[in-house]
């Protein structure tokens, strides 16, 4: 009796949890009230431990985690790097508001470690403001923590671009951990089995040999 040899057997399991966990996801309505992030500083000036100021132009400073360091063009052109060790406190502003905000360099360094991380877990497939519903296109939104705001391409072809503040619900594509848990059981019962199966197949044809 031909049967599945193990490489086939494995590719034949790859093909159905590929298009199994595919299936694995669950729709989610999210109030915007929930999408909360910490938005990235745009530094204005920076004090250093030696007294010296040093502040940037329009474009601003920005915090590289990497680097731990302050990065940008001081008003005069000069290319800046100013490590986070040598600073006293930082002034900056963010997109919610348009105050100018002072804190320590260490305060300063574990808010930006926050920043960039938002609260939707998942792909958001469409947002509701007001007066208005969108529905995004396979690449679905996503949150540009610079500006504060929801982008993205709408099913239409037109660039997205929703202030968060305005955004009253989003509906997010989600992994189901319940429907995923019950597929990895039923695989792992099925390469058993097949193993099993092959095992026995194997036996019976050394004692007919």
């Amino acid at each position: 009796m031909k049967t599945l040899t193990v490489k086939q057997t494995g590719v034949v399991i790859t093909i159905l949890v590929a298009v199994s966990l595919s299936g694995c996801t669950k729709t989610a309505l999210m109030p915007g009230s929930e999408i909360r992030i910490a938005p990235p500083a745009v530094v204005t000036t920076v004090k250093l431990d030696s007294g010296e100021q040093i502040t940037f132009d329009q474009a601003g400073g920005r915090f590289h985690q990497a680097a731990a360091a302050i990065q940008g063009k001081s008003t005069d052109g000069t290319r800046q790097t100013v490590r986070i060790s040598d600073i006293d406190s930082v002034y900056f502003t963010v997109a919610t508001d348009s105050s100018t905000h002072c804190q320590s360099a260490n305060d300063f360094k574990e808010q930006q470690k926050r920043a960039n991380r938002d609260t939707v877990k998942g792909r958001i497939k469409a947002a509701s403001t007001s007066d208005t519903y969108i529905e995004f296109d396979g690449s679905y939104g996503r949150i540009d923590t610079l500006n504060y705001a929801l982008v993205g391409n709408a099913k239409s072809g037109e660039p997205v671009q929703l202030p968060l503040k305005s955004v009253t619900s989003v509906k997010v594509r989600r992994i189901d951990g319940l429907k995923t848990g019950l597929l990895l059981g039923g695989i792992a019962v099925l390469i058993y089995s097949i193993a099993t199966f092959e095992m026995d197949l194997w036996e019976e044809d050394e004692q007919i040999f």
